[in-house]
């Protein structure tokens, strides 16, 4: 049996598009040492957060900007996965984020751009860089970290 291109491509956009799932909900649980597991070791991003490099510097800065947070959901949606070959592709998401207090009120909403690059290494999909970029928000983040204002440009 021999598997087609196109088959191959649904492959890897199903396996990219489980790895943001599995991003988000270890964030979500505030498992960061396995976030780290996710990424490669020369990964890159800017968040609103900052520019960190490095999966250690990434996996600190997710640690800085959500383990204070009470309660916190991450939601991944119109995931768009562009292959340039067979170990590397594109990749564009929809990411909303939850914050909520200890009485799960939620008091900071945002809205982002999620726009990356992946890279197969041994066998595995991994997450090599990649900006988020604010869209919209609401409420007042309730941890150190704050966020810029959402920018207009494409």
């Amino acid at each position: 049996m021999t598997v087609t291109d196109e088959a191959l491509s649904t492959i890897r956009t199903t396996e990219i598009t489980q790895l943001l799932y599995r991003l988000y909900a270890l964030m979500d649980d505030r498992d960061f040492d396995r976030v780290g597991e996710l990424l490669t070791e020369d990964a890159t991003g800017r968040t609103p957060g900052g520019l960190a490099e490095g999966r250690a510097a990434l996996v600190a800065q997710a640690r800085r900007g959500h383990a204070s947070t009470p309660r916190l959901m991450h939601r991944v949606s119109n995931v768009l996965v562009d292959d340039e070959d067979d170990d590397h592709a594109t990749v564009r998401a929809v990411i909303e984020a939850v914050f909520a207090e200890d009485d799960g009120e939620p008091v900071y909403r945002i809205g982002e751009l999620y726009q990356a690059r992946a890279r197969r290494e041994s066998g595995r999909w991994r997450i090599a860089g990649f900006t988020m970029r604010p869209v919209w928000q609401t409420g007042r983040r309730p941890s150190a970290v704050q966020v810029a204002a959402p920018t207009t440009d494409g």
